[in-house]
């Protein structure tokens, strides 16, 4: 029986994005390593403030004053904007470039570990391509480990982001006032581990019908 479940420029296409990743995959593993290396020799010799967002979203309220000409509302006026932002961090504290490490290897493993998932996943599948269908245990078993790990990312983020809200009170700088907030973002992982645990599933149907399409020849 011949290969035709794709066709050559399909095959190329995954070919290219194997050897992508892989050498995408080398390459952030060696500025990961640099950056934490940095980190570490500034944390045991300060070089230069270093600085991360490592307590992640906050709302910043910004008292200002409206001064609206031709109006009847009185100049001095109290209102107040509020901003959502991820404000990068400098404290002059022994454990501030702990956070920061603590933070840029979280972010480097991160990282690391979706790149290398991508790079093995077009790695199995470009190998896939020399049989007659592409559902592989292989590819199944990256489709599945990444959405765990994009689940374990999510829950620990949402549970770190919880304990900051409790125990973080509003502090005030200057005119603003800032008050800690969940960090909504860290949802895009769950949505992430979501999607490709319903991939693996159907992914896992298709693995279990050429095993028994396997036995029947």
């Amino acid at each position: 029986m011949s290969n035709n479940f794709l066709t050559m420029n399909e095959k190329l296409l995954i070919k290219s994005l194997s050897y992508l990743f892989k050498w995408a995959y080398h390459l952030n593993l060696i500025l990961g390593f640099g950056i934490i290396g940095f980190t570490v020799i500034n944390f045991i010799k300060p070089i230069k403030a270093v600085s991360a967002a490592y307590l992640g979203k906050f709302n910043l309220v910004v008292q200002t004053n409206s001064l609206v000409s031709g109006s009847k509302v009185n100049e001095g006026t109290v209102y107040f904007d509020t901003i959502s932002g991820n404000p990068s961090l400098v404290l002059n504290s022994s454990w501030h470039g702990f956070f920061v490490f603590v933070f840029i290897a979280c972010i480097v493993l991160i990282t690391l570990v979706y790149n290398y998932q991508l790079w093995r996943f077009f790695d199995y599948l470009k190998k896939a391509t020399t049989q007659e269908t592409p559902f592989t245990d292989e590819i199944n078993k990256r489709l599945i480990f990444t959405a765990k790990f994009s689940f374990l990312i999510f829950i620990i983020g949402a549970v770190a982001s919880v304990i900051k809200i409790y125990f973080m009170k509003p502090f005030i700088i200057n005119n603003m006032v800032i008050i800690p907030t969940f960090d909504n973002q860290i949802i895009n992982f769950l949505w992430v581990g979501i999607g490709l645990y319903i991939i693996a599933q159907v992914y896992k149907v298709g693995v279990e019908l050429k095993k028994e399409q396997d036995l029947t020849i």
